[in-house]
């Protein structure tokens, strides 16, 4: 069954990496999610054969869980939600943490698990070639990132961050200059879908990987050299993104003149959404938080503590109620569009704590492991996995929903957590113990 699984997940990530290619064949995405989807509840099943057979459960955050499961629970039942939006929310969120209990619990072995990473550093690199063909018959445009999307969103931001995080992290403990040809190929993907919002995430980035890898670097004369050539590259990425993103340029096309005063007002223009409707409340991200505080109060401590319910706003074409929940329901612009808040409002401040406290164990048994390691090969890939760690702070809290919803994005994450993870830090729950506590009860 393990060997069945491991071709699984071969199907489950071509599927996934292939998303917007299959949307041009005319694919509709809620029939690959569904497809995705089944083979996560699959391969959940089998890793349930596993853990009946060895009366275990391997998993890390196991409580995190399941009071985060009593959360959603409790926030369904106090709100006027249908089941089918409950469903909805569990496929999407709740789900693929499900995938990594079943890599936890399904016996790969290490060859296994090794080339599925592989094959998904593959999928990530097709990505390079893709936005090239995509760049010479639409130009740049937010359309069409690489194989993966139609609609790049911020996937075009994620994607190439996640890449990057293991690229400089190679090169830190390898000092092999070739590797680093990769990296300005994934800016690259990132500016064929003119995401701007790539910039300040991939300089935060590469700043605290630079220090992670040794905090004494702060105190040294190297930091001062490295620094120069920090801010050298800023610029560099700065200007370039500038220069071939029509709409950050005083020229409007690819390849315009660099302004920086206009660079500037566009971002903060883009940031603080001034254009925009003056219905629409939130609209900014840096608004957002308190806008939606706002209407939470307004309902009460309780739908502060527990939400509105989950799949209040999950968009899906099987939910026909609405088709932009976030601005029809409440009026809330782009800046809205968090993972923070897009689990408290479903959730509450309960169900988010539990969220962040289950993604928290996850940090910290990479870190610990990352501390502990001596081998260059294992800390180069716990440290790309810290690294994202701080993709996903910076994504959750202010910029989007990319790695809670959209599966490419969610299987990535949580395989390669799965990856760093599985030879050391889990915890073992005896499923006999679990049944001793429930007698009692």
């Amino acid at each position: 069954m393990a060997t069945f699984s491991y071709y699984l997940l071969y199907i489950m990530f071509s599927i996934a990496f292939a998303e917007g290619v299959l949307a041009v064949l005319g694919i509709h995405e809620a029939i690959t999610h569904l497809g995705i989807n089944a083979i996560e509840i699959l391969l959940f099943l089998i890793s349930s054969y596993f853990m009946l057979k060895d009366k275990k459960i391997k998993f890390i955050g196991f409580w995190s869980l399941m009071l985060l499961l009593v959360a959603t629970v409790t926030s369904f039942l106090i709100n006027d939600i249908s089941l089918l939006h409950m469903v909805f929310f569990i496929k999407v969120f709740i789900l693929p943490i499900l995938f990594l209990m079943a890599l936890l619990n399904i016996p790969f072995t290490n060859e296994q698990s090794k080339k599925i990473l592989k094959y998904i550093s593959l999928l990530f690199i097709i990505q390079i070639p893709a936005a090239i063909i995509k760049t010479s018959l639409v130009g740049f445009q937010e359309d069409y990132m690489g194989t993966v999307s139609i609609e790049a969103g911020s996937v075009a931001t994620i994607l190439p961050l996640i890449a990057i995080a293991y690229i400089f992290s190679y090169y830190q403990y390898t000092s092999r200059k070739s590797s680093l040809i990769l990296l300005p190929l994934f800016i690259f993907v990132s500016i064929s879908c003119s995401k701007l919002g790539i910039v300040p995430y991939l300089l935060a980035l590469l700043l605290l990987l630079y220090f992670l890898k040794d905090i004494n670097r702060f105190f040294s004369i190297t930091t001062i050299k490295a620094g120069a050539v920090f801010i050298t590259v800023s610029y560099l990425i700065l200007y370039i993104f500038v220069i071939m993103t029509p709409r950050a340029n005083p020229d409007g096309v690819v390849g315009g003149r660099f302004d920086i005063v206009y660079a500037l007002n566009f971002a903060n223009t883009y940031i603080s959404r001034e254009n925009e409707e003056a219905i629409i409340v939130g609209v900014a991200r840096k608004d957002a938080p308190m806008a939606v505080y706002n209407i939470m109060s307004q309902k009460g401590l309780l739908h502060i503590l527990l939400g509105f319910g989950p799949g209040d706003i999950v968009m899906s074409s099987y939910l026909e109620e609405y088709y932009d929940p976030l601005y029809e329901k409440y009026h809330l612009g782009y800046g809205a569009r968090t993972g923070f808040i897009w689990t408290t409002m479903q959730v509450g401040i309960i169900g988010t704590f539990f969220y962040l406290l289950f993604q928290l164990t996850l940090f910290r048994q990479v870190y610990r492991d990352y501390k502990s390691r001596t081998d260059e090969h294992d800390k180069t890939l716990l440290l790309g996995t810290i690294g994202i760690s701080i993709i996903f702070i910076l994504d959750y809290f202010t910029y989007s929903t990319t790695l809670l919803i959209q599966p490419a994005m969610t299987l990535t994450y949580f395989y390669i957590f799965y990856y760093a993870i599985k030879y050391k830090y889990f915890n073992y729950i005896s499923l006999d113990t679990l049944k001793q506590k429930a007698s009692r009860r």
